[in-house]
């Protein structure tokens, strides 16, 4: 065994590196994203922290989406994640650098992660560590922290380090802990519990294609092992069964559409997050090339146009992009470009160790296939995938509705094989002394970080806009129960302007976590799938001034409606003074960000 960094250093020195590189635009009041950053990252947990501070205290702490319940059943909520941020958020008191925290935990909880996997597949400890700091820091992982959830792969990565350990020794033991640990990472992330069966199985492909001596596999322990398995991810499938059963779910968005546009093209295996400090940024997504994507699947007969033009799809989409809009939450998640060196590394690898040639290729080709989506995109035409099939005709794969995420398979297969080779290049006789030992790994790593990490890594505004403004704080004080609608509102799903500050799917996830310091009921929230009530709820938003709408308004049982001017976005200035200028509605307190509506008392009374 050669000499490296122990684990607990090994995880010391990741922590270091990404609290480096996340918490001065923490410090500062600012975000790694502002999408699922707000959502999965902030919003949610924060509910779950009043939820429980609720019932400590036995007191109503309001919910956003009213009168919706079970707030955490339409989309996926990482409970196991939420609760991380609780913790930091208990500490930081202060959401963007509780956020900063819990996120540089979570990329060197996944470096550590792959430099114990790594370690059963190479003998060079400090090959292993290389490979444990190339998976978070790659250009691909650092595009998807936006979802924060998805990045958190160290359960996944402890389950399938026992699996191999299984296969290797047949000791039962370890197909307990894989089963067991492959289960829970299904509370922290669902996208991430698919991908590690996946992995898992193609793990056990390479073992059964060996050609050396194994242990027998024991059917019956891995029979038991897999009812574990089952019976601890049980009760979150039945939660999600639950919900999705629900009168008030409904799912605006056609499966195939919204897999093929967050599917990886061929050509994003060359694309780079902004700020890259070797190869220019040329090639962000724009909406213009989303909708000739659409345009194609619909000649394809893939999505038919009806289910893009329902009333409920036309109201979560809202606001269309216009053609040279930058669709943030998509390009960000297809920047797949590993960098050159990590490639030449992997390449030497394979060759070195032929033994994990095939579930190495296996794993990459696995995580390739399911990002690329329903279609490949060659030019402009869609060829079908071998994925199609699945988002056609099962149900349950439009549960996989960002494919591009599987693409992490594929990255952990390279940075494994690049730890073979980087163990093969150690191991020449040029570089046995250790002064040179140390120049090459310092050089390899610092290539491969300067292909990969984007300085400055782009962050978004973050502390001014999570809590309520202090009119309001000091209007709700003290009072519960009562329910809200925050304008201006729109769910905004077409993600207009989304590599903005601030925009109408994130105002709404504003909106969600401002609720959970002022602690009143919020018509306002969205999530990955939708209330029936929330959607009727948008249309009446959308018909105001109309007298007809402020009726129905009323009849939702909102009490109080909150303008806020200092989140306006360009077009929607003329509402306040609508508003303001409407009989049905009564100024209760005001300052230059927002006004408290009321109903006048004729209003109340017929209430």
């Amino acid at each position: 065994m050669k000499g490296g960094p122990r684990p607990g250093i090994a995880g010391l020195a990741y922590l270091a590196f990404f609290a480096l590189l996340l918490l001065p635009p923490a410090l500062h009041g600012r975000l790694p994203g502002n999408c699922d950053t707000w959502l999965n990252g902030i919003a949610l947990p924060n509910y779950m922290l009043s939820r429980i501070e609720g019932a400590v205290r036995h007191e109503d702490v309001g919910r956003p989406l009213y009168p919706a319940t079970g707030v955490f059943g339409f989309g996926e909520s990482a409970f196991g994640t939420s609760a991380l941020f609780i913790g930091f958020k208990l500490l930081a008191r202060d959401d963007a650098r509780a956020y900063g925290l819990f996120l540089s935990t979570v990329l060197a909880l996944d470096a550590l992660g792959v430099f114990l996997l790594a370690r059963l597949y190479v003998r060079d400890a400090a090959a292993a560590a290389f490979a444990g700091l190339a998976f978070p820091a790659s250009n691909y992982v650092l595009g998807n922290i936006d979802s924060p959830h998805t990045s958190f792969f160290f359960v996944a990565l402890l389950a399938l380090a026992d699996w191999k350990r299984y296969l290797a020794t047949g000791e039962r033991r370890r197909l307990t802990i894989a089963a067991v640990l492959g289960a829970v990472q299904v509370y922290f992330s669902a996208y991430v519990f698919l991908f590690g069966l996946l992995a898992a199985l193609a793990l056990l492909g390479g073992h059964l294609s060996a050609r050396r001596p194994r242990p027998r596999i024991d059917s019956p322990s891995l029979a038991v092992a897999g009812l574990l398995f089952a019976a601890v991810a049980a009760p979150f499938f039945g939660f999600y069964a639950a919900a999705r059963a629900s009168a008030n779910f409904t799912n605006p968005w056609d499966p195939v559409f919204l897999a093929e546009v967050h599917s990886l093209e061929p050509a994003d295996l060359l694309r780079t997050l902004e700020n890259n400090l070797v190869y220019p940024f040329r090639w962000p997504v724009v909406a213009a090339e989303i909708a000739e994507r659409t345009r194609q699947m619909i000649h394809a007969g893939a999505v038919q146009p009806q289910s893009l033009q329902s009333e409920d799809a036309v109201t979560v989409f809202g606001r269309l992009s216009s053609p040279d809009d930058v669709k943030y939450f998509v390009y960000t998640r297809r920047c797949a470009f590993l960098g050159f060196g990590l490639y030449v590394l992997a390449g030497i690898g394979l060759g070195a160790a032929r033994r994990f040639r095939l579930e190495l290729l296996t794993l990459y080709l696995a995580g390739l296939v399911v990002a690329l989506g329903p279609f490949l995109s060659v030019g402009h035409r869609l060829l079908p995938n071998l994925m199609l099939p699945a988002y056609r005709w099962l149900p349950a794969a439009g549960v996989l509705r960002v494919p591009c995420r599987a693409f992490a398979l594929s990255v952990l297969a390279v940075v494994l094989a690049a730890a073979l080779g980087l163990e093969r290049l150690l191991a020449s006789p040029a570089f046995q002394p250790p002064s040179r030992r140390r120049l090459i790994l310092l050089l390899v790593t610092l290539v491969v970080l300067a292909e990969n990490v984007p300085l400055p890594l782009k962050s978004f505004v973050g502390s001014r806009l999570a809590t309520p403004e202090p009119l309001v704080s000091v209007f709700f004080a003290g009072q519960r129960g009562h329910v809200l609608l925050d304008l201006p509102s729109r769910p905004g799903g077409a993600l207009y302007r989304d590599s903005q500050d601030l925009f109408e799917w994130n105002r709404e996830l504003v909106y969600m976590n401002r609720q959970t310091y002022h602690r009143q009921n919020i018509v306002n929230g969205v999530h990955g799938y939708f209330p029936r009530t929330r959607l009727q709820a948008q249309r009446l938003i959308d018909a105001l001034p109309a007298p007809e709408a402020f009726a129905g308004l009323r009849a939702f049982g909102v009490d109080y409606v909150v303008y806020h001017r200092s989140l306006e976005l360009p077009g929607e200035e003329g509402l306040y003074d609508k508003l303001a200028g409407s009989a049905e509605l009564v100024a209760l307190a005001s300052s230059p960000e927002v006004t408290v509506f009321g109903w006048p008392p004729t209003a109340g009374a017929e209430r």
